[in-house]
């Protein structure tokens, strides 16, 4: 995946700017990264240059690109590889320092990623569209402070803690197990793997457990 060099030219249209962005990928790849096609990458470049202050008008299609590259780098991260949230946030921090300025445009970039990523029509168009990332984002900034925080008090008490099902770890469901699992580190600091074997009920907890 690379940008082709663009001389110096008149004024191209959005759909000429996004056309030669699109094209800059894999054609084997890009309908991988987005299934809905030319109208994916449109919504995406469009809701992203909200959340990154960008004017698409005086925008090149360089800028597409780069665009583009935030959401592709965060689906790559996310689906394939599988790296915890708070990794991804970091890595567009360090990878698109041009476009994510702070921490805080970097979680509202990875939430909406991650809803369009699900919704591949999912847009940021009016100010109550950009408020639900907002609220989205405090909420995953939220659960994974509280997957943090139980990890370090809870599996510290107890020997058996999270290794008997009568002494098993309380999340909310499977992606509250997700969450909680990719904050555990090794000593060395590395990230854990791990595989969903099913789920049942045991007599005195609350709910099912999964193993």
């Amino acid at each position: 995946m690379g940008f082709l060099g663009f001389g110096k030219r008149k004024k191209q249209t959005h759909g000429q700017k996004l056309e030669a962005a699109y094209n800059c990928y894999n054609t084997e790849m890009v309908s991988l990264i987005y299934p809905g096609g030319k109208s994916q990458t449109s919504i995406i470049v469009k809701s992203l240059s909200r959340i990154f202050h960008i004017n698409l008008e005086i925008s090149d299609a360089r800028m597409y690109f780069d665009i583009l590259s935030t959401y592709s780098d965060v689906l790559t991260r996310l689906v394939i590889l599988r790296t915890p949230q708070d990794q991804i946030i970091a890595s567009l921090l360090i990878n698109h320092g041009n476009l994510v300025k702070n921490k805080i445009v970097a979680r509202l970039a990875f939430t909406y990623c991650e809803q369009n990523i699900k919704i591949n029509n999912f847009s940021i168009e009016t100010e109550s569209d950009m408020q639900i990332v907002e609220l989205l984002s405090s909420i995953h900034k939220d659960e994974l402070k509280t997957v943090v925080n139980h990890s370090e008090i809870d599996s510290g008490d107890n020997p058996e803690y999270g290794l008997t099902e009568h002494e098993p770890i309380f999340t909310q469901g499977i992606a509250g197990s997700n969450k909680y699992l990719s904050a555990l580190k090794t000593l060395s600091g590395e990230s854990l793997s791990w595989d969903r074997v099913g789920s049942k009920s045991v007599p005195g907890i609350k709910g099912f457990i999964d193993i």
